[in-house]
């Protein structure tokens, strides 16, 4: 996977998993950090995303971040 299709992918599914205003707010931090992400600050996405997923979030957004958690090892740099 492309990293410009990555982060379209994901901005898009965790802006429409978001359903609470708390969930709201921790999609708003990782769309920034996916936004801005590039090959020295990947490990701070895969950092937020685990602790993400630890969250009290719905099972549709976490299954959203589990798949972004796992596609970030896939991005071609």
């Amino acid at each position: 996977m492309r990293l410009e299709e990555y982060k379209t992918k994901y901005i898009a599914e965790i802006y429409a998993s978001a359903k609470t205003e708390r969930e709201k707010g921790i999609a708003d931090i990782l769309i920034t950090k996916i936004y801005n992400l590039g090959r020295y600050n990947a490990y701070d996405l895969a950092f937020t995303l685990y602790i993400a997923t630890k969250e009290a979030v719905s099972e549709e957004m976490k299954k959203v971040i589990e798949n972004a958690l796992r596609d970030l090892q896939s991005i071609e740099w």
